[in-house]
């Protein structure tokens, strides 16, 4: 590089957006953030959990560096938290909003497969949270009646960990 500065785009996020912080102690700054397809996907908003994400600026791409494992005691972290908030309100484990993000997050530090086990024994059968795709390809709001397809909650979450190449779960299928 000459030196010069760049511009570099980056998706834009809800709430707190990136945070730059030295997770490895080297002194090398990456960028976490929460991943913004998680709030309103499976609940209200203020019910989403959202899984958290670590990238690296290499020149000028961002890059997901989330399945390192020089991260994965942060984002072990981030679980620990999320695990938390559900030990102070059970009702958590039947709310798909945060076990959406929840199965996320443990996927990216290796414990998908228990996580996907546990979601399937607790989610809530009865959410009238609308989950749909278009089987046309064209957005939802723009996709013809006749090509909406009704989702259960775990093909949406499937479909969603799919999309934003999070490890999936091997029973899943």
């Amino acid at each position: 590089m000459d030196g010069a500065w760049r511009v570099v785009s980056a998706p834009d996020l809800d709430g707190e957006g990136y945070a730059f912080v030295d997770l490895a102690g080297d002194g090398v700054q990456v960028l976490a953030a929460v991943d913004n397809d998680f709030l309103y996907a499976f609940e209200c908003y203020a019910c989403s959990f959202a899984p958290t994400r670590v990238y690296r600026l290499t020149g000028t791409d961002l890059e997901d560096a989330s399945e390192e494992p020089t991260y994965r005691a942060f984002l072990r972290e981030r679980v620990q938290a999320m695990e938390k908030a559900a030990s102070k309100d059970a009702k958590l484990w039947r709310s798909n909003g945060f076990l959406g993000g929840w199965v996320a997050a443990k996927s990216l530090i290796g414990e998908v497969d228990d996580a996907w086990s546990r979601m399937l024994k607790s989610y809530d059968r009865k959410s009238d949270w609308p989950l749909q795709e278009c089987t046309s390809g064209d957005e939802l709001d723009k996709c013809p009646k006749d090509k909406l397809r009704d989702l259960s909650f775990p093909q949406a979450l499937l479909k969603l960990l799919e999309r934003n190449s999070y490890p999936l779960p091997k029973n899943a299928r």
